[in-house]
């Protein structure tokens, strides 16, 4: 008896006899040899499946390239067949050009002496009419230059006049300014004139109700026993011990010395901080300051 295992014959597996098996063995025989048929046909099939598959994507690489082969040919047709369209459409156009100059070239042959001096006619009016066109042009551009160059010279005008009346207004001005500058400086002359003169009066008077007649700066005898110790002292500081402003205030104004000094050697101010005047007279007095407020 012969049994087949996984593709290999097997002589005498069942012992000499080889009619009685023993009890098992042809199941066991069996089921090693179903499992070896069960694979060779998953493989086959698989491999059948394969083949398929490969035999049909070379068929559509095949039909892929004719499909572009033809598409290549029926471009390369179209190509061909536009060149030769352009090559009979210029031939048609340089058959026609030849054509229309042998035609005129035989109009020309056949125009007599009369055509002749009217085509020269014509051609002479047209030269004069472009000459005059060209003169019309040329004088055209000739007005409107002129008339930038008037429009250029009048704004020029324009601005100078602007600028003369400018610098009149200014000058004007200016001039203006000055004479009420002046007016202002001689009205405040006119003005400290007259105050020097109030305030020379107010010093006269003070002077002639004290019996001085040496002047402002002159020093004084006053006080004293007998005749003897007597003292000195300028109007000022008689007037900054008397408080009196007024009086102070136009020695002050009629020039008197800020810095004379008494037998004591105090100056006006010195004085009058002794005596306690107002800060208004002390101001006055004091020899730093340059003005009458």
């Amino acid at each position: 008896m012969v049994v087949r295992v996984k593709n290999i014959y097997i002589k005498g597996m069942l012992g000499p006899s080889g009619r009685k098996k023993k009890k098992g063995e042809s199941s066991k025989l069996k089921e090693m040899s179903v499992p070896d048929d069960n694979d060779n046909n998953r493989r086959n099939s698989e491999e059948s499946r394969l083949r398929r598959e490969e035999a049909e994507r070379l068929r559509r690489l095949a039909e892929e390239e004719e499909r572009r082969r033809r598409e290549a040919e029926e471009e390369e047709r179209r190509r061909r067949e536009a060149e030769e369209e352009e090559r009979r459409r210029r031939e048609a156009e340089e058959e026609e050009r030849r054509r229309r100059e042998a035609e005129a070239n035989l109009h020309l042959s056949d125009v007599d002496d009369d055509d002749m001096d009217a085509a020269e006619r014509r051609r002479r009016e047209e030269e004069e009419e472009e000459r005059r066109r060209q003169r019309e042009l040329e004088e055209e551009e000739r007005r409107r230059l002129e008339k930038d160059e008037e429009e250029r010279r009048l704004r020029e005008e324009e601005e100078e006049r602007l600028r003369q009346a400018e610098a009149e207004r200014l000058a004007a001005e200016e001039a203006e300014r000055r004479r009420l500058e002046e007016e202002a400086a001689h009205n405040e002359l006119e003005e400290l004139e007259e105050q020097r003169k109030r305030w020379q009066k107010i010093v006269d008077r003070y002077m002639a109700k004290k019996k001085w007649k040496k002047g402002l700066n002159h020093l004084y005898k006053f006080g004293g026993f007998l005749g003897l110790f007597k003292k000195t002292e300028c109007p000022m500081h008689r007037a900054a011990k008397e408080k009196n402003y007024e009086v102070c205030e136009a020695m002050v104004g009629v020039g008197a010395n800020k810095l004379s000094l008494d037998s004591k050697k105090r100056t006006p101010f010195e004085v009058g901080k002794k005596y306690k005047v107002s800060p208004s007279l002390l101001h006055i007095l004091d020899p730093k300051s340059s003005d009458l407020n």
